[in-house]
């Protein structure tokens, strides 16, 4: 497991505050094949080789009840949200797996 526990209460949070102006979100997963670096190694441009993937995540219909404040009053809408997230989670931890993996067997390929 790459990834922390998914909350769910904060990007509920943001689809009830943007209403109508969101209908899906952009999703970067960044991969480092040599380990995490410092901070120091980012501003200093000692990072070799990095992964990029980026995707748009389109929302679901149902969570316009989110967008109408939903998440607080009802469990039912709290529930689905979870299992979202967590079904997005689950897909991005495996997509870090698979990144990773590929810098493995091709360790000389440029990065994305």
């Amino acid at each position: 497991m790459h990834l922390l526990k998914p909350r769910a209460g904060g990007l509920s949070l943001a689809i009830n505050a943007l209403g109508e102006d969101i209908d899906g979100m952009l999703d970067m997963t960044i991969v480092y094949p040599d380990g995490v670096p410092s901070y120091s190694d980012l501003w200093k441009g000692n990072i070799k080789r990095l992964g990029v993937d980026v995707r748009y995540i389109e929302m679901p219909d149902a969570f316009n009840d989110i967008k109408n404040g939903g998440y607080e009053n009802d469990d039912a809408v709290k529930s689905q949200m979870f299992d979202w997230v967590e079904q997005i989670w689950q897909q991005k931890d495996q997509r870090i797996t698979d990144m990773l993996a590929e810098f493995e067997t091709n360790p000389k390929a440029p990065s994305a």
